[in-house]
Order: C-alpha cells, then structure tokens, then sequence
C-alpha cells in the first residue's frame, strides 16, 4: 500500500553500507521521498568509488524497483571547499576530540547545515560507529513502532555535542551493521547493499584495501563476505603485525571445539 506522502525527508549520503540502507529503508519499505546530500572531498582518495557506488546503486535501484524512482530526489552536492570555516562549530569539535575518538567529518557536516540553514537531516550512526559512544549519553527516542526516532536530549542543549550535532538526526541509532544487513536480506534489497563502498584507499580495480580504518570497521563488525579475498588477507596481516591477540582470539571464536577445550586445559593449569 502506497503511504501518504509528506516532506522529503534529508539524508546525508555516501553510497557506503549505513546511508545506502537508511536511503532503501526510506523509499522502499517507508514509501517516503528522500532528499540525498553529498559534500565532495577532492582530496579524498575514495571520492570517485563512492560517486560510481551512487551511480550504480541508484541504477540498479530503478531497474529493480522501478516504483521507487519518484521518490528518489536528484542527490545535491556540495564542494567541501565551498563550505566556510566555523569558528565555534570548529571550538565544540576540539573540546568533543579530547574526550573520545570523532572524525573531523562531522565538523564539517555541522557547518555545511548552518551555512545551508538546514535544521534537520538524517545522519546514520549507528551502534558500531565512534560516533556512538560520543552521542549515546545525549540522544534519546522520541518516537516508536517501525520508524524509531533518535535526536538529541533538549536538556542537553549547553553541550558542545549538542552544539555540533543539533541538526541531525540518527534514525540507524540502535542497529548494528549485521542488523542492517538482516533486515535487507529479509525486504529483499540486500544486493543493493552489496554495490556500496567504504573503503578510503581504494586498490586499482575499485577493490577495497582492507586495512583503512572504514575497511577494519566493516570488517570486524562481520561484513567480511562483502570483501573479495586479496582484501581480507591484507586485513589479516594487519590484525597479525598490530594485534596478534585479536587475530588469535578470532581464528579461536571460529573453532569452539578446540577454544572449549583450551579454557578446560588452562582451568586445569590453575587448579
């Protein structure tokens, strides 16, 4: 049944794993119109993966479901260049930085909607995001049933995080990556997700490295399948030169058998 129409709803998108879910999410399981922004980094290496991962999902989107193309506005895109520095954006950022991991996106994103008088746009952090544990302390649910709303606390309204993030909303806020991938496999639009991108140093070929930290991310929040080969090799390889116990400790988890029986010998060993 077609759902009454409303405003378009504003989404930043990257074409990478969480944006392009929320973005099907919205026009084809919510039947709502979706306003899509992307700021182009130039000097990002990533930049012309991620605007052929649009083209492509966007094209494969309409011939798929053919119905969906009216509610996909045309994306707007914006220089990063073109977005003015903002003095106490950039202040709340820096003191938000000395108290947790945060990438220096979101300050810009922040200045581009106060620049661009945009109050409102859908951002999709989610459960597996830095950004999580930076917001989870200020946000809140304010809606319910199928389309959860995630906006920051008002109470909060003097912080630096609710200065930077006020304008956004976090629709993706308490699901993980594996969650999105169920909930596409169980609509029927997980191939969709499969011509997303992520990774910031591309190989030749449009294959991702495996070892950029949006690679590592991806990859141990358990979407390895969506890695060719060569990439996850690389990833091994780096889990073995950084950090040889957390290598050990996933071939383990993948042997039960044998990690049960290595728990029982080292109880052993301590008795």
């Amino acid at each position: 049944m077609e759902l009454p129409q409303t405003a378009a709803v504003k989404l930043l998108w990257t074409g990478g794993w969480d944006s392009t879910f929320r973005l099907l999410q919205l026009v084809l399981l919510h039947g709502r119109q979706v306003q899509p922004y992307y700021v182009i980094d130039a000097e990002r290496l990533s930049t012309g993966a991620e605007l052929r991962a649009m083209r492509q999902i966007k094209k494969r989107l309409l011939e798929k479901f053919p119905q969906a193309g009216a509610r996909l506005l045309p994306t707007q895109f914006i220089e990063l260049a073109d977005i003015p520095p903002n003095p106490a954006l950039a202040a709340a950022f820096k003191e938000i930085k000395k108290h947790g991991a945060l990438d220096r996106q979101y300050a810009w994103l922040a200045s581009f909607c106060a620049r661009a008088e945009i109050e409102e746009i859908e951002l999709a952090v989610h459960r597996d995001d830095q950004a999580y544990q930076v917001l989870q302390p200020f946000v809140v649910q304010t809606g319910a049933g199928d389309e959860p709303d995630y906006r920051l606390d008002e109470a909060a309204s003097k912080s630096e995080v609710y200065a930077l993030f006020h304008c956004f909303t976090f629709p993706l806020f308490n699901l993980t990556k594996l969650d999105m991938q169920t909930i596409a496999r169980k609509e029927g639009f997980e191939e969709l997700m499969h011509l997303t991108w992520f990774c910031h140093r591309p190989r030749p070929g449009f294959r991702p490295c495996g070892v950029c930290f949006p690679c590592r991310h991806t990859l141990e929040a358990g979407l390895a399948r969506h890695f060719p080969l060569a990439s996850r090799i690389r990833f091994n390889l780096y889990l073995l030169r950084r950090k040889p116990k957390h290598l050990l400790f996933r071939l383990l988890m993948k042997r039960p058998a044998f990690y049960a029986w290595l728990k029982r010998v080292k109880q052993q060993i301590i008795k």
